[in-house]
């Protein structure tokens, strides 16, 4: 895996910015910056709420995501897009106001690997940020999903939002 903790290049326009390292080509079917670009493009359109142009453009036929500490994994397009309205709506104080930024990465082949930070909001009013690390892997030049480690304060909150009527949609599972 190539490493890079130099910053290069500028923010896209949702004020991401992403270390890519030096390297143009290898064995994998994207470049560094091919990933990034596809992940800028979800991440734009999950920001709009343009869930289908995200799954449509983005996303591979079945995509796979995974989030822990809570042992969530979502399989298909009805199970992520079902969790792209929950999380959309559970999370829209911090969709705009966040402050996202991206602390290290990493890309191998065929994924990329990065760490954010994003300022959350606490019941008592105040901002703390909140990490998460994403392991996001490419197929036919999509993504596949996202194997993601959440931070206590991102994973308690995100378990709220995942209600007993979420868990029953088809492709959701605990594990």
């Amino acid at each position: 895996m190539a490493t890079n903790t130099q910053p290069a290049g500028v923010p896209n326009d949702l004020g991401l910015h992403v270390p890519i390292p030096n390297i143009t080509s290898g064995t994998g079917e994207l470049t560094p910056s091919e990933m990034v670009a596809i992940n800028y493009k979800y991440a734009k359109y999950y920001r709009e709420g343009n869930f289908d142009a995200l799954m449509n453009e983005c996303m591979v036929d079945v995509p796979v995501y995974e989030y822990f500490p809570n042992r969530i994994r979502l399989t298909g397009k009805l199970a992520l897009r079902r969790n792209f309205e929950v999380k959309h709506k559970g999370f829209v104080d911090i969709i705009d106001q966040g402050r996202p930024e991206v602390r290290y990465c990493t890309f191998g082949e065929n994924c990329y690997a990065a760490e954010f930070s994003i300022a959350m909001p606490m019941p008592d009013g105040t901002r703390m940020r909140w990490h998460k690390f994403a392991l996001i892997p490419f197929r036919q030049r999509r993504m596949v999903g996202e194997i993601v480690y959440n931070d206590s304060f991102f994973a308690e909150r995100l378990e709220k939002m995942m209600t007993q009527d979420f868990l029953s949609t088809p492709g959701v599972e605990r594990f």
